[in-house]
């Protein structure tokens, strides 16, 4: 069965309430009723909006309240509201005639009348409409105090949150300070209606009668109130105090009436909580810093106990104290490099760096190694001794240098730069050196290792495919370069037959070159077309794992390589 959208009427001839589901619970009876209303022009009263209802019949054959299509808006006409929300706007509707609701707001407007400031002549109970234009709505109380307009709305049952809006809207919006009296509220309840009403104040002050006060109007307000627990952990608790309308705050932006301002209580607390934050984070930095250097004290202590072994033992491993290393702090590296001050350290007898004096010693390949790996050591590389030779050069004096591409690829991942004296140095290695082949390759690496600076981390990869650079470099050269090879198709035979599985990038390199018909016009015998046929049928795996290192070094001869393709 469909519910009655309006369930009560007033009869203002009579003064009686009209309940449409008992009046109308006899349909003989309820059209002998709507006759004898018509016949004897019997207004009867919207109890909410107090425009005129009718009588009429639904699609369902039942009779009903029901506004005029030209009547002005109310609650009860509105066609988006659910049978729950009717049901419960017509229970506020009766709640109003019960004699809980009676007693309060007739004591609302009695206790007014005592106190101080109220206009009394303002004073209306239940009997005062509000109109605006074409609303009008009618509080349980209604005053003016120190010229502020204050209506009191009674809340018995639950109320729809539309409902609640309605009210706040209306009154807001015309100036006039609404404050529920909520009877039954329970601050930590967690009913529809507890919920709406408390979200809906963002003060969240929550007003009952106090009902001791004889000589003046005095409510008993719950409020939350902010607060820091030992953890300085923001937390609310919730009081309840008696106050007077002396005591509240008339917010004239928001039209909110409050004794206690959540918002600004809270900004404070916070605000508190804050500076209480920064003290403890101040102590706990000033705790932990104190631990931390106590912390690398012992770290750095630890690690200078090694290097002095590794001085005096040079064959001992070194592998997990540079993994130690590199999980040292800003700190940790801070306070060691202070200790050991190798960057400018000097041999007081010779005056040769600290670098130099350990190169040229040879005494001590491990641990000169575990300085130049160590990158969180600081020393200078680049430094020149009195006759201006570098650290690289001193490497390259002796015949015999043990670990000399060691420690080669260390200068370098520490920051070697090349210099023109080492260049000149190395060219006349190059013509004077026994091995000249082997002099001009260590002279290409050298060159590869300094054109890989700022991406060390592929220094190592060099020596793994060094043929195949040194076959890229004669090729971008145009000279050969690395091997002792005639020509170009001795260099194409040697590299598709030795290094096939690099050949992608040789391959491409010529014809970046404009080489590679070249080469194909001067191989007379034949020898290199048929090692490519034969290289093709193969079809080869391609060994991209160095792609990016020969990207480096030869960006222009590698765009045409893509590893995603092959």
């Amino acid at each position: 069965m469909h519910e009655r959208s309006i369930k009560y009427g007033l009869n203002k001839i009579t003064g009686e309430q009209l309940d449409a589901d008992e009046i109308f619970s006899n349909t003989k009876e309820a059209f002998a009723l709507k006759k004898q209303f018509i016949t004897e022009r019997q207004v009867i009263h919207c109890r909410e909006c107090d425009q005129e209802l009718f009588i009429t019949t639904s699609k369902y054959d039942r009779l009903h309240f029901r506004h005029s299509p030209q009547s002005n808006l109310c609650i009860l006409k509105q066609n988006n509201l659910s049978s729950e929300e009717f049901e419960a706007i017509n229970k506020i509707i009766a709640a109003k005639e019960s004699p809980r609701h009676k007693y309060l707001k007739n004591r609302i407007g009695s206790l007014a009348l005592k106190t101080p400031d109220v206009d009394t002549e303002s004073v209306q109970i239940d009997d005062k409409f509000i109109i605006v234009g074409s609303e009008k709505r009618r509080p349980d109380v209604y005053f003016s105090y120190k010229g502020y307009q204050i209506a009191f709305e009674i809340q018995l049952s639950a109320l729809p949150l539309k409902y609640i809006l309605d009210r706040h809207n209306f009154y807001t919006k015309n100036g006039i300070y609404l404050i529920w009296i909520l009877d039954d509220f329970n601050v930590h309840g967690q009913t529809q209606t507890e919920r709406d009403i408390k979200y809906l104040d963002s003060h969240q002050n929550f007003f009952k009668l106090d009902e001791l006060s004889e000589d003046t109007l005095q409510f008993l307000c719950d409020f939350k109130k902010p607060f820091l627990n030992f953890e300085n952990e923001l937390r609310y608790k919730w009081i309840q105090k008696p106050v007077t309308l002396e005591q509240l705050t008339f917010d004239p932006n928001t039209r909110k009436a409050y004794y206690f301002d959540l918002e600004k209580n809270t900004k404070s607390e916070v605000a508190r909580q804050q500076k209480i934050a920064k003290k403890i984070k101040q102590r706990q930095k000033i705790e932990i810093r104190k631990r931390e250097l106590e912390t690398a004290e012992a770290e750095v202590d630890d690690m200078i106990t090694f290097m002095r072994y590794l001085y005096k033992n040079d064959h001992l491993p070194f592998k997990k104290e540079l993994s130690r290393l590199v999980h040292f702090n800003e700190q940790q590296i801070r306070l060691l490099n202070k200790k050991l001050s190798f960057k400018n350290m000097h041999n007081p007898e010779t005056g040769r760096p600290f670098i130099i004096e350990m190169i040229t010693s040879q005494t001590r390949p491990n641990f000169l190694q575990f300085i130049l790996r160590a990158s969180q050591i600081e020393k200078d590389v680049n430094v020149l001794d009195r006759e201006g030779l570098s650290a690289l050069q001193h490497v390259f004096q002796s015949e015999y240098y043990a670990y000399r591409e060691i420690v080669v690829k260390s200068l370098f991942k520490g920051g070697y730069e090349l210099t023109t004296s080492d260049k000149a140095f190395f060219e006349r290695q190059i013509t004077t050196s026994t091995n000249q082949l082997e002099a001009e390759r260590q002279y290409l690496r050298i060159q590869f290792y300094e054109r890989l600076k700022g991406r060390s981390y592929y220094i190592d990869d060099v020596t793994n495919i060094d043929r195949v650079i040194y076959t890229l470099q004669s090729i971008h050269d145009n000279k050969i370069q690395g091997f002792n090879l005639k020509n170009f198709v001795a260099l194409t035979n040697n590299a598709i037959e030795y290094y096939p599985k690099h050949w992608v990038y040789i391959e491409n390199a010529l014809k970046v070159k404009c080489l590679w018909d070249i080469v194909i016009s001067s191989d007379k015998k034949m020898s290199f077309q048929k090692k490519l046929a034969k290289h093709k049928s193969l079809n080869i795996d391609y060994d991209f794992s160095n792609h990016w290192m020969i990207n480096i070094l030869f960006p222009e001869l590698t765009k045409e390589v893509n590893p995603n393709i092959f």
